[in-house]
């Protein structure tokens, strides 16, 4: 099991990744012997093979002993014929793959016939528990549960199944709402370990959204201090008080979540969260609702209390939606997205819900001075900096994976090893390698700096010249890491995580000793050819103000493209601002580097993007270029 011990002792001093004190593995997985040295567990988040010697003689002895009743201490005693630390790396490994929780019962809350009347739902968490770590066990799932208290305005038969699948879920409190005259069938929804408070407000006048729903406020601000979350569940479509209770959550700070549940529509989301998210009128402004609407419902009368298939679905969906608001078990994901199932699939649509800037329900952030010349509405997304500032904010209700999710995931230390593209099926030219540093190098860096050095002039640029500037800017080393195992790819020029976003191509025109056309750098000191050619005009072409360099000697020109997608894999939706930090890091190792060659650096970030990829034969959405700089040589500029 060396992978098992090279993550141990990778996350020994991770305070995020520290292994329970009793680990408990769920008695809810299906363990499959495939053979005596490969194990597959079925019932969490993904399938689990766990394969090698150690599996046929290891796990047979600690599964067992995996019940939350022993420390990892009394573990590694009661396991024959292996070492303290070999049962350690082992535990290790299941912690990773998600598999262990803490044994310890937490919550002063919970009582022993909660526990016994909640034992199915208790299996359904501690299955994923690592999808969040929110919580150490399913313990802490069901206190938190049992803790939260939502004030529900309801109609409908598909929202009484909601409220009844929250309570068998383990909802502690309700406050409840009735939009419908079924006051007898919301009555004979109970539980013992759920209260229920219900309260009658004059929901024509929060439905009106005027001075009286005003009055109305002042009435459910009672009920407002000790609530989680405003939940509105019904099968019409209440428009008018979806504006009131989203009104009603930013000024009390309450997170607020519709859920239209009938047979003809389904649609659940998004959640608002005040000063956070973007809200209903946002939506409003998109033109996916119409919060002017302010009429009731025609008819207000309860059904046959019979469900289709579609509000069945939705009513579930919203439980699951409230779940992961109330307790974080689950990622939210209705924080900026609005859901809507398709009525031919029965598959659930996601539509994003974009926060647009001066939306006069949402938009009271600090320091943004957007009514000066911002224009609002759907027509409108003239700045387009703010909109993309204030969405990819990082929100407190947004859960970033865990380390052994993200940073020890195994596609992410593959990434951080190698980290580079390759053309496989192209010419390859290894650069000459570099055995000395010249002088230009040995120079101090304050003169660099400040342009006080002036590198000798050359006649000529060659390949060594190449091997400097891309070598040095872009090669990587590989190193193994002492403490882990780990293969790292070492660069002078920092990126995000070490994933090396950063991407060079290479146009020559002057360079000798090298074929004019377009090369792929390969950080492993070579170049990769993929166009032969003079593509001087072809590139000025779609390159603004490249005239101002016609009477000039450029020798080449590099263009830096960024694997956004490598990125992401890590850093999710900051994944964009940093790769243009990896951009900006590598644009001044550039920089730096060919001064002290006797290059200059001309740079171009304003040009045709399509034309641009089109002459890379790359392809935009995946590999965007974000500047061009042609490589001048300072004796024949003007």
């Amino acid at each position: 099991m060396q992978h098992a011990k090279n993550l141990a002792e990778s996350i020994v001093h991770d305070p995020q990744m520290q292994m329970p004190t009793h680990p408990r593995i769920s008695e809810d997985y299906l363990k499959i012997w495939h053979n005596r040295q490969t194990l597959i567990i079925f019932g969490g988040l993904s399938d689990v093979v766990l394969r090698g010697n150690s599996v046929a003689n290891l796990l047979p002895q600690l599964l067992p002993l995996l019940t939350g009743k022993y420390t990892i201490s009394q573990i590694a005693e009661r396991v024959q014929g292996f070492r303290p630390n070999a049962v350690e790396d082992a535990l290790s490994l299941l912690y990773m793959q998600g598999l262990l929780e803490e044994g310890t019962i937490t919550g002063s809350n919970l009582t022993r016939d909660m526990l016994r009347d909640f034992a199915a739902q208790l299996k359904l968490y501690s299955r994923y528990i690592d999808q969040t770590r929110i919580s150490h066990n399913r313990y802490e799932v069901l206190s938190r549960l049992q803790s939260s208290s939502v004030l529900l305005f309801g109609e409908g038969d598909a929202a009484r199944q909601m409220l009844h699948e929250l309570m068998t879920l383990g909802l502690g409190q309700v406050t409840l709402v009735a939009l419908d005259e079924a006051a007898a069938r919301w009555g004979a929804i109970n539980s013992p370990y759920t209260r229920v408070n219900i309260i009658a407000p004059d929901i024509q006048a929060l439905n009106a959204g005027d001075d009286a729903a005003k009055a109305e406020f002042v009435e459910l601000a009672d009920n407002m201090e000790d609530q989680n979350l405003i939940l509105l569940a019904t099968s019409n479509a209440w428009l008018g008080l979806t504006r009131t209770l989203n009104q009603l959550g930013v000024e009390h700070q309450l997170p607020f979540l519709r859920a239209r549940l009938s047979q003809e529509v389904v649609e659940v989301g998004p959640t608002v969260f005040p000063n956070q998210s973007g809200s209903y009128e946002c939506i409003h402004l998109q033109g996916l609702l119409n919060l002017d609407d302010i009429s009731m419902p025609k008819n207000n009368k309860p059904g046959m209390g019979f469900l289709s298939a579609e509000e069945q679905i939705g009513a579930s969906q919203t439980a699951m939606f409230v779940l992961a608001n109330l307790t974080k078990f689950i990622p939210i994901k209705t924080g900026e997205t609005m859901y809507r199932l398709a009525q031919d699939t029965l598959l659930w649509e996601p539509q994003a819900i974009h926060r647009l800037a001066g939306c006069p329900g949402c938009f009271n952030a600090q320091n943004y001075d957007c009514t000066r010349d911002l224009m609002l509405g759907p027509n409108h997304a003239e700045n387009w900096p703010v909109m993309y500032h204030i969405n990819t904010n990082d929100r407190m209700y947004n859960l970033f994976p865990k380390g052994h999710q993200m940073h020890y995931s195994p596609r992410n230390m593959k990434t951080v090893e190698g980290a580079y593209k390759e053309y496989h099926s192209r010419e390859r030219i290894e650069l000459p390698k570099v055995d000395a540093l010249p002088q230009a190098f040995m120079q101090s860096f304050t003169d660099i700096l400040r342009g006080t050095y002036q590198a000798p002039q050359k006649e000529k640029f060659t390949l060594e010249d190449v091997t400097m500037l891309l070598g040095l800017a872009a090669g990587r080393q590989v190193l193994d890491a002492n403490t882990s195992g780990w293969r790292v790819g070492l660069r002078l020029t920092p990126s995000a995580g070490g994933l090396a976003s950063q991407t060079l191509y290479l146009v020559n025109f002057q360079i000798d000793g090298l074929a004019q056309g377009i090369y792929h750098y390969n950080p492993n000191n070579a170049l990769e050819v993929l166009r032969r050619g003079d593509f001087r005009s072809q590139l000025d072409q779609v390159i603004f103000g490249s005239e101002a360099l016609s009477e000039s000697k450029v020798v080449a020109a590099i263009i830096e493209t960024t694997a956004f997608g490598r990125v992401e894999s890590k850093y999710l939706n900051k994944s964009y601002r940093y790769t243009l930090y990896d951009a900006g890091a590598m644009l001044y190792s550039l920089q730096m580097i060919s001064q002290m060659i006797g290059l200059e650096l001309w740079q171009a970030p304003n040009f045709y993007d399509d034309e641009l990829t089109d002459l890379l034969n790359i392809f935009t959405i995946t590999e965007p270029a974000l500047y061009v700089t042609y490589l001048v040589a300072e004796d024949n500029q003007n």
